[in-house]
């Protein structure tokens, strides 16, 4: 009775559950590298705007660069790591980066979200998948 389209299938082996639990903390390890250097240039932007007279309107391509840089590198790393699924990988970074942008953004904007925010999902994603590609296609080094 337990057999049945309705019942997942457990994995087979330990492998597959280990490969599993591997890609997730990868993915988790990336996105979190990913935040920090985000965080980071925010930061140096942030710098730049209080120490220069930068117009309101500069925010968001800094704030898109930030992005940018984050899921690229968070993608890389993943790509890098696994050798293998890079556009999936980045994609996955991308959005889990993407999530705690958000869910950031509801929690200090009242959950006032706008356009805005389809705009860096868009960036996000791309960028991510973009630094997958590369981080699969990164030659490493012969010892």
């Amino acid at each position: 009775m337990t057999e049945g389209a309705f019942f997942l299938k457990k994995p087979s082996t330990s492998q597959d559950a280990r490969q599993f639990s591997k890609l997730y903390r990868t993915i988790g390890l990336s996105s979190l590298l990913g935040v920090g250097i985000t965080a980071v240039l925010l930061l140096l932007f942030a710098l730049a705007m209080s120490s220069v007279d930068l117009p309101h309107g500069a925010v968001f391509p800094m704030a898109a660069v930030a992005a940018v840089a984050g899921c690229a590198g968070a993608g890389f790393v993943s790509g890098y790591a696994v050798r293998k699924g890079g556009l999936l990988l980045g994609l996955a970074c991308g959005c889990v980066i993407f999530l705690l942008t958000l869910f950031c953004e509801l929690t200090f904007l009242d959950g006032e979200v706008g356009k805005q925010a389809l705009y860096k999902l868009a960036i996000c994603c791309f960028s991510g998948m973009t630094g997958g590609v590369f981080g699969v296609n990164c030659k490493r080094k012969v010892r």
